[in-house]
């Protein structure tokens, strides 16, 4: 994961993988097209959960778009995500969806999108990736199954 030629981007730059996820704790999560799914459900339940996730030792969380900045964080702003608790990034050429291999081309949307999924990340090292396998549902990449899996990764000293 620590790979430094694949960018994700905000309005103020682009970062290298290695810049994102290297010496940190993270969650990441994809949203497939910042419709109405990935806006009434996904994020806002990690923005409600991220106190919770911060306290068992998270120090990132991301929500990552395939789009481009600009998109995405007007996006962002409309639905509340503008804090240090959830960080928004747009995976502007779709090489973070494509390099784990969850890029998918739909007919009616202009340019490559992602699954759904979510990660946890620690020092670069992908511990864990669950994707949705209905793009409409959330489910298994949903807020509070993350606090499961962190909890169980913590029983089984994987997460300590």
């Amino acid at each position: 994961m620590l790979r430094s030629d694949i960018f994700l981007s905000t309005v103020d730059g682009k970062y290298s993988l290695k810049e994102v996820f290297k010496g940190k704790r993270a969650v990441f999560f994809g949203v497939p097209d910042m419709g109405k799914v990935c806006s009434e459900k996904h994020a806002p339940a990690y923005l409600a959960l991220a106190d919770k996730m911060h306290d068992m030792g998270v120090e990132r969380i991301y929500c990552i778009a395939v789009s481009d900045p600009e998109t995405v964080k007007a996006w962002a702003d409309k639905k509340g995500l503008t804090g240090t608790k959830v960080q928004v990034l747009a995976d502007k050429s779709g090489a973070f969806a494509r390099m784990l291999g969850l890029d998918v081309n739909e007919p009616d949307c202009d340019g490559p999108r992602s699954l759904r999924y979510m990660g946890v990340v620690d020092n670069g090292i992908l511990l864990k990736l669950k994707v949705e396998t209905n793009i409409g549902e959330v489910k298994v990449t949903s807020a509070d199954c993350v606090l499961e899996l962190l909890q169980k990764m913590k029983e089984l000293n994987t997460w300590n």
